[in-house]
């Protein structure tokens, strides 16, 4: 006889996550966040107007319960609305509502490569 207790134990598809570390930085609001190809960095952005990057390594090397900030990438006017990394994970992309795409060096100066705002000129308002 199976009892309540031993169906939901057998049935139970929860996972049960452990926190490693947190990432402290922004001061405010987090709105995305991307792992770098590699999986070495997590690139994040917030409301705070800044990109902050995050070094990693290797995730079972995370010893400390807080992790400071590797990089912090300031380059926009307004609230970072999200971030991606290129497929070789040399540049990382970042939108903001000050209307730009900023394009960054990754992994080598962490400087500006290229600031897109043409075909975003004219639009008056963005969402999610």
């Amino acid at each position: 006889s199976t009892t309540t207790e031993d169906a939901l134990t057998k049935n139970d598809n929860t996972l049960q996550w452990n926190r490693k570390s947190t990432l402290r930085g922004h001061t405010m609001d987090v709105v995305d966040l991307s792992w770098s190809m590699d999986s070495r960095f997590i690139a994040s952005c917030s409301i705070d107007n800044k990109v902050i990057i995050w070094r990693i390594g290797d995730a079972s090397s995370l010893t400390s319960k807080v992790l400071p900030p590797f990089r912090v990438l300031s380059g926009h006017k307004s609230w970072v609305k999200g971030v991606a990394w290129d497929p070789e994970g040399m540049y990382l992309a970042s939108i903001s509502d000050d209307k730009r795409v900023i394009i960054w060096r990754a992994l080598d100066d962490w400087s500006i490569e290229a600031e897109i705002v043409e075909p975003f000129t004219d639009v008056t308002d963005q969402t999610f």
